[in-house]
């Protein structure tokens, strides 16, 4: 796992006991990944379509994603916030996780990244809204820098062939 300062102030605070996972956010894991293209993609509901635009709009437009990692973290982009839920830190975690599992289980000899990171619209306030993302680890692509503490926000990379949660 790498992880910045800010977000391994968060992980010291949390407990996972009696915490679950959202029915909603359960079901879009659980469904699993499909392949196209080379490219690997949560498959749920609406966004299965969503993703074929996607990938049909990148053949059309190339520059718009330059290559297959950012065509997966803009399309396995999943925000998690609701106004007034105070559940955000947890439900993102355990987002993170079961993504992790599911993959796993469907392509053990594959290396995910799973990116989490939260926005808060002030340091003095809670987060807003937590962020998922994931793509398949490729040699020579890589959608985050070397020097997490440089991110103004909390994040976490979690690599599916090393990382628990």
């Amino acid at each position: 796992m790498e992880i910045n300062k800010l977000a391994r102030d968060l992980l010291q605070t949390f407990s996972w006991r009696e915490k679950t996972l959202d029915a909603d956010l359960t079901e879009i894991a659980e469904i699993g990944f499909v392949e196209a293209d080379g490219c690997y993609f949560l498959a749920w509901g609406a966004w299965a379509e969503n993703k074929r635009y996607h990938l049909a709009y990148q053949k059309r437009h190339p520059l718009a994603v330059t290559d297959e990692i950012g065509l997966e973290c803009w399309v396995n982009s999943h925000a998690i916030h609701t106004p007034g839920r105070k559940d955000v830190f947890p439900q993102t975690m355990l987002f993170a996780r079961q993504v992790l599992s599911v993959w796993k289980r469907q392509y053990p000899d594959k290396a995910l990244l799973v990116i989490v990171s939260f926005v808060s619209p002030r340091d003095d306030l809670p987060f807003e809204q937590g962020n998922v993302k994931c793509h398949l680890i490729r040699p020579h692509q890589q959608w985050i820098g070397p020097d997490l503490e440089q991110v103004v926000q909390p994040i976490i990379l979690l690599n599916s062939m090393t990382d628990e949660l």
